[in-house]
This record gives C-alpha cells, sequence and structure tokens, in this order.
C-alpha cells in the first residue's frame, strides 16, 4: 500500500472514529503536541546526547511506534477537520516523517493504526466493528484469530 492509500484509508476510519466527538483544531494540536513530547521520551536515546552512557536508558522502539500511532491519529483529525487543505500549521512535528523511519512500511503503519483505532473504540464504549467495512479482510482475519 502506498502513503496516500494508506492515508486516505485511515482518513476514512479517522472520521468514524470521531463522529460524535467533536474536536477542535486548537484541542488536536494540543493533543498531537502531547504526544509528540511522549514520542520524543520514548526515543530520547536517539537524540540525548549528554545522557549516552545511563546504563537504565534505552531506545523504547514499542512505545516509540505506539506514540507515533497516537500522533497520526490527531494529525488525521486535522486533515479531516480542515477537509484535506494543506493549511495544517507547519509549526507541527513531522509526523508523517516520523511513521516513515519507525514503521517497516505503510502496510505496517496501516496495521498498528487499525489495532489502536480498535482499542480506542472498544474503550469508548462503542462497537470495534464500526471500522470493519473500512479496515480490509487480512486485518479482520488477523484479529479473529488473535481473540
Amino acid at each position: 500500500m502506498t502513503r496516500d492509500e494508506a492515508i486516505s484509508r485511515m482518513r476514512r476510519i479517522q472520521e468514524v472514529l470521531d463522529k460524535g466527538m467533536f474536536r477542535s483544531r486548537d484541542q488536536l494540536v494540543t493533543a498531537l503536541f502531547a504526544e509528540y513530547g511522549e514520542f520524543l521520551e520514548a526515543t530520547k536515546a536517539d537524540w540525548a546526547w549528554w545522557k549516552r552512557n545511563d546504563k537504565d536508558f534505552e531506545h523504547d522502539i514499542t512505545k516509540a511506534r505506539d506514540e507515533a500511532v497516537d500522533m497520526l491519529h490527531f494529525y488525521l483529525g486535522l486533515l479531516n477537520i480542515e477537509n484535506g487543505k494543506r493549511t495544517i500549521p507547519s509549526c507541527l512535528p513531522p509526523v508523517i516523517d516520523i511513521i516513515e523511519n519507525y514503521f517497516v512500511d505503510w502496510n505496517d503503519a496501516y496495521a498498528e493504526y487499525v489495532t489502536k483505532a480498535w482499542i480506542n473504540l472498544s474503550r469508548w464504549g462503542r462497537d470495534i466493528k464500526e471500522i470493519d467495512h473500512l479496515v480490509g479482510e487480512e486485518l479482520l482475519a488477523d484479529r479473529e484469530n488473535n481473540d
């Protein structure tokens, strides 16, 4: 799946997730920055040169990927409320670049995004099947095999 195909599919899923949960542009930007802070904390071993010799200081790739997907959810929400226009603030973290650096490919990122979408629907007391018609057969089969 290409980047554009994945983003298009995820935007449709995000529309369903956001249904009935209005968020303002400012709320989405704030949430995205909060997740970026969590991502930076998870990747501190990569950029905090002054901590390189700290034995308790490790790169947490799983946590970094989780936070990257959380950022992606808010980024897609912004794209949706901006109607896909490129009016997203330029000061935002480079979400797409982060996804491309922390995932094998867009199929991998898409699978993680969908898994988090199911978790969020469940967390919010909604039926995870709300997005099944948008997800794709391969991920539905994986979910059923893991239940």
